[in-house]
């Protein structure tokens, strides 16, 4: 069989086929006043691109009723993200054109961006006059909205704080090789005319060679921990963690519709979710005492993955803030490790709202398996318990955020016996995750109460038994 691919340049502006996927690559060979689209070539190219990954974006320009320049953006290609993952991104967007969005990153000579405390006003240094009037030029008052956009530059006197990636123009003024800009938050749908967007990692043999790893005091691939940390000390105990970690594989996946500058539909979430973990706390204690610990972290955050479309960019990020409750009563003087090591399935999780129904969230059946650990003295006399409870965020910058929480519980009680010469221990287990989400686009038909959802329980394993576990111990005391 032979297929042949007949291209034609359209005067709509239908770009060449290339091989660059660079963001000034994009361009446009003509304005147009039609808004008509040769709906068979459009299709044909279409199902070109989602052959293989060799075909540039479609883009043609038109103006709408409004008299505002349109870009329409249609693609379909695959990229890695900074995990290793493979993701299918595919877009068809209506896009503000024009001289309505500038991007930064397509700026020529910026030396540095500076912003104030507050993100508001920002300078940006150019390394010569000619640079800094040729951006000035684009973004000045002409008369209706503007906005700047980036994901290259930070503000480097607000401790490399990312940049808000979509910013609207308020005024700009020019000083020789520096401008100044007041500026105030943007959104999506007030770039996006109309947009379709979905995001999906591949899998099997041919997708990605390794998930997210969300991990709390986890190694690189969320499998070990990465060290021992303390938990809590004083004159008569001391608690801490040569084992414990909390690590969380998953492939994250999101969609969104917005149609007339209006958000009608988004979903985001986690796909396949695995988690490994360690539950072992160690104990010291000079005398019959008890200790406790209760703490915050200040969360892990990176980005998932990012792309354009057009002018503007997409980017969806990650954040782990963590919660640690620990405590242990001993009845005499003595040193133990107990705990427990964990795998779990968990499936998927996520949640979709739209403009008609509202939210909704998917189902699991979570998979637990434990193993104990148990070491220490045979004076050891101890009831113990320990969570490390990690909220998985995943954000898609200024549409929406979704969360899910595991509160995982391990809670034991040991007793040794010199005369048996053995430590034994029983370990009880309670897992229960939750799912929140909220929507952080300006949409005034939303209801306030349905701009957020949860948090709502996925699942509660209430209290199960691990086990019981006696080791024999030849020596009194723990190695």
């Amino acid at each position: 069989f032979f297929f042949f691919f007949f291209f034609f340049q359209a005067e709509d502006g239908i770009r060449d086929f290339c091989l660059s996927r660079g963001l000034g690559d994009v361009y446009k060979r003509q304005v147009s006043t039609q808004s008509t689209w040769d709906s068979n070539m459009k299709n044909i190219l279409i199902f070109a691109l989602f052959l293989g990954t060799a075909f540039c974006a479609l883009v043609r320009s038109f103006v709408d009723e409004d008299g505002r320049t349109i870009d329409q953006h249609v693609d379909s290609h695959l990229t890695r993200g900074p995990d290793g993952g493979l993701y299918r991104i595919t877009y068809d967007a209506e896009v503000l054109g024009g001289n309505f969005i500038t991007s930064l990153d397509s700026a020529e000579g910026i030396v540095k961006v500076l912003c104030d405390v507050n993100d508001i006003e920002m300078i940006i240094d150019f390394h010569t006059i000619p640079e800094a009037y040729a951006l000035y030029n684009k973004i000045k008052d002409e008369g209706y909205e503007k906005y700047i956009t980036s994901l290259r530059y930070n503000c480097t006197n607000s401790k490399n704080r990312p940049f808000v990636n979509i910013k609207e123009v308020l005024t700009v003024e020019l000083n020789r090789n520096q401008i100044l800009i007041r500026t105030a938050l943007g959104s999506y749908e007030r770039l996006f005319r109309n947009a379709n967007v979905r995001v999906e990692p591949l899998s099997g043999p041919e997708g990605y060679e390794k998930t997210l790893c969300f991990g709390v005091n986890a190694n690189e691939d969320c499998t070990a921990a990465a060290a021992p940390f303390p938990l809590y000390q004083n004159d008569f105990i001391d608690l801490s963690c040569t084992n414990c970690f909390v690590g969380t594989k998953a492939t994250a996946n999101f969609a969104f519709k917005i149609s007339w500058f209006k958000l009608r539909r988004v979903a985001v979430g986690f796909k396949d979710i695995s988690v490994n973990g360690a539950f072992v706390l160690d104990m010291t204690a000079t005398a019959a005492t008890s200790g406790g610990i209760d703490k915050t972290y200040v969360a892990a955050a990176g980005v998932v993955l990012q792309f354009w479309i057009g002018p503007i960019p997409i980017v969806v990020i990650y954040q782990i803030p963590i919660r640690i409750l620990g405590d242990a009563m001993i009845e005499a003087k003595a040193t133990g490790k107990i705990g427990a090591l964990a795998t779990w399935k968990l499936g998927d999780a996520y949640v979709e709202w739209n403009e008609h129904s509202g939210w909704k969230r998917g189902r699991m059946d979570p998979k637990f398996t434990w193993s104990h650990q148990l070491d220490g003295d045979l004076t050891l006399q101890a009831a113990a318990s320990l969570s490390i409870i990690p909220s998985v965020e995943l954000s898609l910058l200024r549409i929406v955020t979704a969360g899910f929480t595991m509160t995982p519980n391990v809670r034991a009680a040991a007793s040794g016996s010199l005369k048996e010469k053995q430590l034994c221990a029983d370990l009880f287990y309670r897992v229960h995750g939750d799912i929140y989400a909220s929507i952080n686009m300006n949409i005034p038909f939303i209801s306030s109460l349905n701009w957020k959802y949860g948090p709502h329980s996925l699942f509660d394993t209430k209290e199960q038994n691990i086990g019981h576990k006696c080791i024999r111990k030849d020596k009194e005391a723990f190695a």
